[in-house]
């Protein structure tokens, strides 16, 4: 696993550098160090990070500029802000954090986000095979999959890079049934969509963050409401 830690207070890189190479959740790992906002983002363009420790006052961009960049151009790495302050806490689900901590509570909160981190990463990098109704075959991670949708007798997966109809063997009952445990929510008859995917809420429509938009019934709307509060709170302790 790899680990970056973006923060301009050397003494506190140490400080966590060594919190989590000791708590042993993320296993077998290597950390790199960053003082700037910029250098870690030049990074980018040739390191891939599973997870990401962000402080929100960096010398020379904001931690929270950081995060949006992280959710929009790499959204599987996992985010955990750190803050001495907690006004951004409130807007962080906007872009994609895990946990938001502020530094003074760190000690108590560190092992239960890397271990809620780590078990994301994991269930993140699962690969699914799904086979469409014409024979082929596409390899899928969980995290991809935007919605399933009902249509007609096939069930439609709807992933970031494409849109592939399944064979008619599969029911949208068994996948409802599958990727209710992986978070997914029933949004109207016919459609379950993955919380990290909605970009907002506007009326009795979920606005994906694709641009698509999918129905809310209203029927389902105080459980859909219910189940991605509980999402939200998650990601921040």
């Amino acid at each position: 696993m790899r680990i970056a830690i973006c923060d301009d207070d050397q003494d506190f890189q140490k400080f966590l550098s060594a919190a989590v190479q000791s708590h042993g959740a993320s296993g077998p790992c290597v950390i790199d160090l960053y003082a700037r906002g910029m250098d870690f983002l030049e990074s980018l363009k040739s390191t891939g990070y599973d997870m990401v420790f962000l402080d929100l006052c960096l010398p020379d961009i904001s931690g929270q500029e950081l995060a949006r960049h992280l959710h929009e151009d790499h959204p599987q790495t996992v985010v955990i802000i750190l803050s001495r302050f907690d006004e951004y806490a409130r807007y962080a689900f906007e872009d994609g954090i895990h946990r938001y901590i502020l530094k003074n509570e760190l000690g108590g909160k560190l092992g239960e986000a890397l271990r809620t981190a780590v078990r994301k990463i994991r269930k993140r990098n699962v690969v699914l095979l799904f086979e469409s109704d014409d024979g082929s075959r596409y390899p899928v991670r969980i995290h991809d999959i935007q919605y399933f949708e009902a249509f007609r007798r096939h069930v439609l997966v709807h992933t970031r890079a494409r849109t592939i109809r399944l064979k008619t063997t599969v029911s949208f009952r068994k996948i409802d049934e599958i990727f209710r445990e992986h978070g997914f929510i029933p949004c109207h008859k016919g459609l379950l969509v993955h919380p990290e995917a909605i970009d907002r809420f506007e009326g009795q429509t979920i606005r994906i963050a694709d641009g698509s938009c999918l129905p809310l019934s209203r029927r389902s709307e105080k459980q859909v409401m219910s189940l991605y509060r509980r999402y939200i709170e998650e990601l921040i302790v």
